[in-house]
């Protein structure tokens, strides 16, 4: 209970303990006065919080109705942490054998308390306070129909905890603070989890290229605490050649866009989602890896659409930025680009006799191998044009040697020819991206 006084300061009661100590003043109609500590003044917040640890994130414990018998058991668990959102409990509890509870079981007290390791605090706030799905350590749980009655247990173990209070939405990813005609979006399935205290988006228990998580941190709302997770799954890139994967289509616009603004924004897919929600300034330069990786893999997907390749990402796949080069080059040269290159020394045996005492410009027809990841994407056909290279022979061989200097230009453009036996390694050395 939270009290305003007089002078507007406002100071916390624990209303349950002063019902339980203060019986009397129950009693009856008309008026009490309540008397409270000065000492427990909202804006000390350490005692307060300390308190709503106490009475939500360690322990539990409150009498319920039994009204169906003790295969409601999972159901009285989760009314019991979901209480204060005034929506159906969902299915949660310990799991506990049947035989073990009393028979036609009324008035159940159920009891127990949490594992106090730092990771299960906080599996079990996301439970109590945001609604979340999570499973936590769980000692000293015990099961009785009343003082009078022996308690079953103590039981340890593990319990998970849901809600029902759940809502499916979609989370739109926009590059940029507002909204804009040009803007693209990154479209995420999601669902909105009410707990005690606020509410959560998560993605966790949906399918989808990324993770996706928003909640309120630990000192909120003292102060504009927000913790959001976005990341790639990497076993749903995996388990089929890449070009299958569809979603991975529009990423690479969107993650340019992305990159291009430098901040960000979400709109709810809902009928009546509220105005847009503003990220932190850090959210894109935090996250700019994830950006990178989903751009780097749209434009790998569009390669292998249009190479008609198998290629399937190992698991636990690492993109270097050799990698990344290499794949913006082969998406280049697909896409029609001229690419000035600065290649090295190359040499080959010419199938026609050539005047040595001459200068040329030369073009040479090959096929770019891409790999990524260690694996083979495919082959390029491509012209390299060649201006201002100096051509001579390899000593003690039949062999002739092309190379440039600070005025030599070499152009690279995709180009369908016979010439399959040609190979160069992607991109060349020196190509300017």
């Amino acid at each position: 209970m939270l009290i305003r006084s007089m002078g507007g300061s406002l100071f916390w009661l624990d209303a349950q303990r002063w019902c339980v100590e203060h019986p009397d003043r129950l009693a009856g109609a008309g008026y009490r006065a309540v008397r409270f500590d000065r000492d427990s003044a909202l804006a000390e917040r350490e005692p307060f919080e300390a308190f709503l640890q106490k009475a939500f994130l360690t322990t539990a414990s409150r009498q319920v109705e039994d009204m169906s018998g003790p295969t409601s058991v999972d159901r009285q668990v989760s009314a019991l942490l979901s209480r204060a959102t005034g929506s159906p409990p969902g299915s949660a509890g310990s799991r506990l054998e049947g035989a073990l509870l009393p028979e036609n079981a009324e008035n159940l007290q159920i009891k127990f308390l949490a594992g106090d390791s730092a990771e299960n605090r906080k599996r079990l706030r996301e439970a109590i306070a945001l609604g979340l799905p999570r499973t936590v350590d769980v000692n000293d749980f015990r099961i009785a129909r009343g003082a009078a009655d022996a308690p079953i247990g103590p039981l340890s173990g593990r319990m998970t905890l849901s809600s029902q209070n759940v809502q499916p939405t979609r989370v739109l990813l926009y590059p940029g603070t507002r909204p804009s005609l040009t803007a693209m979006p990154l479209n995420l399935p999601a669902e909105r989890f009410q707990g005690l205290q606020y509410a959560a988006f998560s993605n966790e228990r949906l399918s989808s290229l990324f993770n996706f998580a928003m909640s309120p941190g630990q000192h909120y709302p003292a102060k504009a605490d927000i913790d959001i997770s976005f990341g790639l799954r990497n076993d749903a890139l995996t388990n089929k050649p890449l070009r299958q994967c569809h979603e991975l289509g529009p990423l690479a616009d969107w993650a340019e866009q992305m990159l291009s603004k430098g901040d960000a924004h979400i709109e709810l897919g809902d009928v009546d989602s509220p105005a847009p929600i503003t990220l932190p300034p850090a959210f894109v330069d935090h996250f700019a890896g994830v950006i990178r990786m989903a751009w780097a893999l749209g434009r790998l997907h569009a390669v292998t659409r249009v190479l008609r390749s198998d290629f399937a990402l190992p698991q636990d796949f690492e993109l270097t930025e050799r990698s990344l080069d290499d794949i913006g080059f082969a998406y280049r040269l697909l896409r029609g680009d001229r690419i000035a290159a600065t290649p090295g020394v190359i040499e080959f045996d010419p199938a026609v006799a050539i005047d040595l005492s001459k200068q040329y410009e030369m073009q040479i027809t090959t096929n770019f191998m891409v790999s990524v990841a260690g694996r083979q994407v495919g082959l390029i056909p491509a012209v390299v044009q060649l201006q201002g290279f100096q051509i001579g022979a390899v000593s003690g061989t039949s062999r002739v040697r092309l190379e440039g200097d600070a005025d030599s230009r070499a152009l690279v453009y995709y180009s369908e020819h016979g010439d399959e036996d040609s190979m160069m390694q992607v991109p060349p050395q020196g190509a300017d991206s």
